[in-house]
């Protein structure tokens, strides 16, 4: 689905239902006065704070929101306002550097110098995530982890430890005087073995060298066969675990720090169809980072639709929305276009 809407976006927005969206990827007016049709906004911070509040409805649990824009002292209010009357947990701060920028640095070495303040070669975009409540301290963790946690899993294996115990006679401050003889480690792994928080079992040799002289009956193989056919039995759970996780999809070669260089997309350039156009690969990544395939990207200032074309590109659902005639009708003819090309391909 690649649908581009033409209307006012936060009217647009409250059209959306609830927790419907995946991800929000948006590049809103920076009201720097780039473009006196758009760019100049009264009350802009609560202005932000409307359509910023419509996208923490739509977006689901454990999804992302991320917006982009340049004016430090705009960008700090903003990012105060949503720690003040939003959810939404602040997760990156990241930057584009336009190394095709550096051409207009300051370099004449006249007597007119005027320029008082460092030349800026960057646009910003921070990331949040929206917690999952009713998982509040799960929706950090991976799906194993949680398992790991979860008492209810690997409880055969728990009892077995306790009634071994109890058979023995034996305390866990015997076990972890054992440990201690055999390894000269302290006993802090104990605090993780058949234990609901964090479960693990020992290795071979800690089970063999510790465990078995201590009385323990069973032979390390069974007690490895149990734990993996049990692992197998909590898969299911551990997806469903992980699908309350924010989505951040690495890819193998490629980087994840917070700056990424690009060149600006100049006015005479082909694929410019808009003054504030960001650079495909850069949507592209952010995308298959924050999203999976057949997920919902949603960008309520859609522009020339870029985000929408980087949708198409990476195999992502888009919901666009533009307010100006021009934009809207240059947005829809770039995505029909990107969309015929991806079926012939």
């Amino acid at each position: 689905m690649i649908d581009l809407r033409h209307g006012d976006a936060l009217e647009q927005l409250r059209t959306l239902p609830d927790c419907s969206v995946d991800l929000v990827l948006t590049d809103p007016p920076y009201n720097i006065g780039k473009d006196k049709t758009w760019d100049r906004i009264d009350n802009y911070i609560e202005w932000c704070g409307a359509w910023l509040t419509e996208c923490c409805r739509v977006l689901r649990s454990s999804g992302t929101l991320i917006f982009w824009h340049n004016d430090m002292p705009q960008l700090a209010e903003l990012m105060h306002w949503i720690a003040e009357h939003t959810l939404l947990v602040f997760n990156s701060f990241c930057n584009w550097h336009k190394p095709n920028f550096r051409k207009f640095s300051w370099e004449n070495s006249g007597w007119a110098l005027t320029l008082r303040s460092w030349f800026n070669v960057f646009e910003f975009f921070v990331v949040y995530i929206k917690p999952d409540e009713a998982n509040e301290r799960q929706w950090k963790k991976t799906g194993l982890d949680c398992v790991l946690s979860n008492p209810a899993c690997f409880r055969p294996l728990k009892e077995w430890y306790r009634s071994e115990l109890n058979r023995l006679g034996l305390t866990e401050d015997n076990l972890i005087a054992k440990y201690r003889e055999v390894t000269g480690k302290k006993g802090f792994m104990f605090r993780h073995y058949f234990k609901d928080s964090q479960f693990e079992i020992p290795t071979e040799e800690i089970y063999n060298s510790v465990f078995k002289p201590m009385g323990f009956r069973r032979e390390y193989e069974d007690l490895r066969r149990e734990y993996e056919d049990l692992r197998r039995e909590y898969e299911d759970l551990r997806r469903e675990y992980e699908d309350l996780r924010p989505r951040f999809n690495l890819e193998r070669g490629s980087t994840y720090c917070n700056y990424f260089d690009a060149p600006a997309i100049g006015s005479s350039e082909r694929e410019r169809f808009h003054a504030c156009q960001k650079p495909l690969p850069i949507l592209e990544k952010l995308i298959r980072t924050h999203s999976n395939p057949g997920e919902l990207v949603l960008d309520p200032f859609a522009g020339s639709a870029s985000t929408g074309v980087a949708c198409i590109h990476t195999g992502r659902q888009f919901i666009g929305i533009e307010r100006d005639s021009d934009n809207y009708q240059t947005a829809r003819n770039w995505l029909e276009t990107e969309s015929a090309q991806l079926r012939l391909a």
